[in-house]
């Protein structure tokens, strides 16, 4: 059975690029989703209503991550590809969604984005931080998978098995088409939203950047498009203001572990855990996938801590919102005789435990003896 795929696009006064993006979209998508940032002061709505499926205003305060997720709301298709209205694609892309969405054993698939530098000839930067640039772009139509951070440029992260495509590449249009006054303060509302890393070295790049050349983005005639009962128009606004709520939950519900043990000795522990977030723990998979883990924290009689960051146990199958794990896992007991409690907790590695998100923990006792 064939896949659809829905486009999803953000915009902002983007009424001189939009028509052009909507046209090349329409020979692959099967749904087209345009929010219109509500601060737009052109005729950006009125031109995607005039292609798309689904048009919509947004209201946010400098950070898209939430407006990031209300594709969901609105896509109907199995696979969601989303692009920025400066954004153009490179290669057989109407060929290839076939294989890549017919593809069981992957959740999302990234592509190399190429830096235009000029137009004629058109040229990309052909060195690092530029290229490849990998993007994450398309995705399973699966919220239970997919989140987006509230700090800008982290872009959508996802759930499972990834590959990289290389037979087609995003090409980024905006160092050609945006003016040195909008690209201030675009950046400046980047730092002013927090965003973190060496993101802002790919706004600024000399002559001497190794070029080659890129496929032109072409003026591709306009597809007619499909008769649909179930649009929304650009009179609705949804307020994407607030940050996004934090996919991850948990409550440790139950502890199979002996009471006594001797100095230093190795215990099994069955810890059983139910995801009470929004978003599935599965294996981890590598870049923006994240890595949730059973831990535990020891404390003694007297409520200090003993030992902070111990063993952790992997979480090794699909967990989905609302399901149950049990994890066997191990712990060292204390070398010094006591009565101590043993804490147990989620955490996401590399994030925080999850207790701090507002995971309910479970604390077990141990007498250790010599």
């Amino acid at each position: 059975m064939a896949r659809r795929v829905t486009v999803s696009i953000l915009t902002h006064n983007s009424e001189n690029r939009l028509d052009r993006l909507l046209r090349e979209v329409s020979h692959f998508a099967d749904e087209i989703i345009v929010g219109v940032d509500a601060m737009s002061s052109d005729a950006v709505a009125e031109i995607a209503a005039t292609y798309a499926d689904v048009v919509y205003y947004f209201l946010h305060a400098g950070k898209l991550a939430t407006a990031r997720m209300l594709v969901f709301d609105y896509a109907t298709g199995d696979w969601i590809f989303s692009l920025d209205d400066d954004e153009s694609i490179e290669g057989p892309i109407a060929e290839l969604l076939p294989e890549l969405t017919a593809n069981e054993a992957v959740t999302h698939y990234w592509f190399p984005r190429k830096w235009i530098a000029n137009e004629d000839p058109c040229e990309f930067l052909y060195a690092p931080p530029w290229f490849p640039d990998w993007q994450l772009r398309l995705f399973r139509n699966d919220r239970t998978l997919v989140w987006k951070p509230a700090r800008p440029h982290t872009g959508y992260h996802v759930q499972g098995p990834s590959h990289f495509e290389t037979r087609a590449s995003i090409l980024h249009l905006e160092p050609i088409w945006c003016s040195p006054e909008d690209r201030e303060r675009k950046l400046e509302g980047y730092r002013r939203a927090g965003a973190q890393g060496s993101w802002e070295t790919q706004f600024r790049y000399s002559d001497d950047v190794p070029r080659r050349p890129a496929a032109r983005p072409l003026d591709i005639p306009r597809r007619d498009k499909p008769a649909r009962t179930n649009l929304v128009t650009p009179t609705e606004t949804r307020d994407a203001t607030a940050n996004p709520p934090l996919p991850w939950r948990s409550e440790v519900i139950a502890v199979a572990m002996d009471s006594k043990a001797r100095c230093g000795r190795h215990l099994v522990a069955e810890v059983t855990v139910r995801n009470t977030g929004t978003v599935a723990w599965v294996p981890q998979f590598g870049l923006r996938s994240a890595s949730l883990s059973l831990g535990y924290h020891i404390f003694d009689a007297s409520g200090s801590v003993i030992e902070w960051e111990g063993s952790r146990c992997p979480t090794m199958c699909h967990v989905a919102p609302g399901e149950n794990v049990t994890y066997l896992t191990t712990l060292k007991a204390p070398l010094e005789p006591g009565s101590y409690a043993i804490e147990w907790d989620m955490i996401c590695e590399g994030e925080n435990w999850l207790a701090v998100y507002g995971a309910t923990v479970l604390r077990s006792l141990l007498d250790v003896e010599l």
